[in-house]
């Protein structure tokens, strides 16, 4: 074995055993075990040749699970000796700023955020972070649009939209984000009590019904579904959403001529929306009209040979 080879190897052995103790530490919730590791690393580092990425990322995990103990000096240390191994750790550079902060360093940790942001600009976590900082340093307006970096890049993250909640109450914008992402995880009843805050703040826009019609849908009480998207419609008679979710919550009761007219409202103004073509033919053909659903999938086949591929835009079944 050549002396390289036994240098690769010996690094092999000494990341694979740091790196258990940091899985052993995250789990038992030890700064002890997270220092054992530490020190580890910092006794072999004299050997770290080819593998400077990965150590860098235990000491990352390392620094970022002390921080979070209160050991500031031995976070600060390994965070730092992971950016010496890997100067764009980007985690890294986001968890030695946020130590910063903690520490009351806000104009240092801000520095630090952006120069995370200059190696990668669609960082979540940096955006949230950063956005933090601001709102620390009392400049409420630039916090807003950290988090809203941060919401770009993951709409879903209910933790992002609270924070701008909390910054913006009065922003319906963030309630309406805040119930679509409940929607999303399934979560209906708190979905509607979002999508109703933010209609208490804006009360005539139409997309904020959609949502509460949609979360009635999705748990199958179609009445309810349908008179918010009712409502909708009655503020905007061009919303497309309103139209297609009104049919699928009538086909949804068995209402199938009434269903059909509604996905038409919605083929009208979508007309490459393919799924439409094809409920509106089904609940045709479920209404005893073939004619009209032999029209309805003649219209899909030739929206579908215009657009030369399938743009399948599904409602669940």
């Amino acid at each position: 074995m050549s002396f390289l080879e036994s240098l690769t190897n010996k690094e092999l052995r000494i990341h694979g055993k740091a790196g258990k103790l940091v899985e052993k530490a995250r789990a038992s919730h030890s700064a002890d075990t997270y220092l054992e590791a530490s020190e580890l690393l910092e006794k072999n580092a004299s050997i770290i040749s080819t593998m400077g990425i990965q150590f860098s990322e235990l000491h990352d995990a390392i620094g970022f699970g002390l921080m979070g103990m209160g050991r500031a000096d031995f976070a600060a240390r390994n965070l730092d000796r992971a950016l010496q191994l890997n100067p764009k750790n980007v985690s890294a550079m986001n968890n030695r700023a946020v130590l910063a902060m903690n520490l009351g360093d806000h104009q240092g940790a801000l520095q630090r955020f952006d120069a995370a942001l200059q190696v990668d600009p669609n960082s979540k976590a940096v955006h949230a972070s950063r956005g933090t900082c601001l709102a620390a340093m009392g400049q409420k307006d630039f916090a807003i649009s950290s988090f809203e970096s941060a919401h770009r890049i993951d709409p879903n993250d209910l933790a992002i939209i609270e924070q701008l909640i909390g910054l913006a109450p009065g922003n319906a914008s963030y309630w309406a984000a805040k119930g679509a992402a409940l929607a999303k995880g399934n979560r209906h009843e708190d979905a509607i009590l979002a999508f109703g805050k933010a209609l208490a703040i804006k009360p005539d826009d139409a997309s904020y019904h959609v949502g509460i019609g949609t979360a009635h849908a999705m748990m199958k009480r179609h009445a309810d579904a349908v008179a918010a998207f009712e409502k909708a419609l009655s503020i905007d008679r061009k919303s497309k959403d309103a139209w297609t979710w009104r049919g699928f919550s009538l086909e949804s009761e068995g209402k199938w001529l009434d269903a059909s007219d509604s996905y038409a409202e919605a083929a009208r103004l979508d007309p490459r929306n393919l799924d439409i073509w094809m409920r509106m033919a089904r609940t045709l053909i479920e209404a005893g009209k073939p004619e009209r659903a032999v029209e309805a999938c003649d219209a899909q086949a030739r929206n579908a040979r215009a657009m030369n591929r399938a743009q399948w835009v599904r409602l669940p079944e």
